[in-house]
């Protein structure tokens, strides 16, 4: 399995790795939004608040999975980072890695490029191989492809009522009926929003999964593909909205992005 697709950043059934040889510049800088002020390049996880091994967990743990973690995975992980999802009624922490991971390389220079144009910064992003750990870690597992879940569940097959494709879950949560998480305990809404998608993952099928693998691509289509991952995602975190927030509005903002119409 490898990140690799003929097209955007969801995949298919070809093979695509993003090879460790492959344009391995570091990704501009921007000033825009304002950094956090400690990243950790080994874990490369965001948003993590330092808490006692027994502390009741108060956040939503998402894991992004691609081939290589170097476009689309990064791009969900710089993504999510950077959206203020305080408002979304749940604090929210990020993890991304990849089924073929050259660790340690940086984010693509065109996916970094894309990024930079949405005023985000990829510079400090380092690819990191999945591991268990990271699967045992999340509440919600998120691939970029259909391949990337099997590849998911081949390491850890109890995962399977957590792990989605992005664009699978995301629509799975906008057809979820509203409010039904804003009762459920802080530490807890994490795996109870994995039970309600895998829920409704028995009643509905979502089509076309996957986000192609811009690894081989000109510039204009890893734009393309962090368009893609960017609308997914923006259409994920209304859905969890709607369901934490009883006071939700119809239309949810989120920065850098368009608004989008909540349905009813």
């Amino acid at each position: 399995m490898a990140d690799r697709q003929m097209l955007p950043v969801h995949t298919s059934s070809t093979r695509n790795v993003e090879p460790a040889a492959r344009g391995a510049c570091t990704a501009p800088v921007s000033l825009h939004p304002p950094q956090p002020a400690s990243r950790s390049p080994d874990a490369r996880v965001h948003r993590l608040k330092l808490r006692p091994a027994d502390a009741e967990q108060d956040t939503m743990r998402l894991l992004f999975v691609c081939t290589g973690n170097i476009c689309r995975s990064a791009a969900a992980h710089v993504f999510t980072e950077a959206w203020p999802t305080g408002h979304l009624g749940v604090e929210i922490e990020a993890r991304s890695a990849g089924t073929h991971a050259p660790t340690g390389r940086p984010a693509h220079p065109f996916t970094a490029a894309a990024l930079e144009l949405r005023g985000l910064d990829a510079g400090s992003h380092v690819a990191r191989r999945l591991s268990p750990a990271d699967v045992d870690w999340a509440d919600v597992v998120l691939t970029m492809t259909a391949q990337h879940r099997e590849a998911v569940l081949t390491l850890d097959p109890r995962a399977l009522r957590k792990t989605f494709t992005l664009r699978e879950a995301a629509e799975l949560c906008r057809g979820l009926p509203p409010h039904r998480l804003a009762a459920v305990p802080p530490s807890e809404r994490g795996s109870a929003l994995a039970g309600r998608l895998a829920a409704a993952r028995g009643a509905h099928r979502v089509p076309d999964q996957d986000i192609d693998d811009p690894i081989d691509g000109p510039a204009q289509v890893h734009q393309r593909v962090v368009d893609d991952v960017a609308a997914a995602l923006r259409t994920l975190l209304v859905g969890i909205a709607r369901q934490v927030r009883p006071e939700a509005h119809e239309t949810v903002r989120i920065d850098r992005l368009p608004p989008v119409p909540v349905p009813g």
